[in-house]
């Protein structure tokens, strides 16, 4: 599912798209998890794609 600035009222006040699909949750985890242990860039990667249009 893919909500947009105006469905969504986390992301309408900056208007920002905001992309679920992305949330994979292994995804996620594996994110979390490297940020822990230093490594921040695949956690900066899913945000990222979080907020770009698919």
């Amino acid at each position: 599912m893919v909500y947009t600035a105006e469905s969504d009222p986390l992301c309408y006040p900056v208007g920002l798209p905001f992309n679920a699909e992305v949330l994979d949750r292994e995804r996620v985890i594996e994110a979390m998890i490297e940020s822990l242990a230093g490594s921040e860039q695949p956690l900066a990667t899913l945000i990222l794609d979080i907020f770009t249009e698919p």
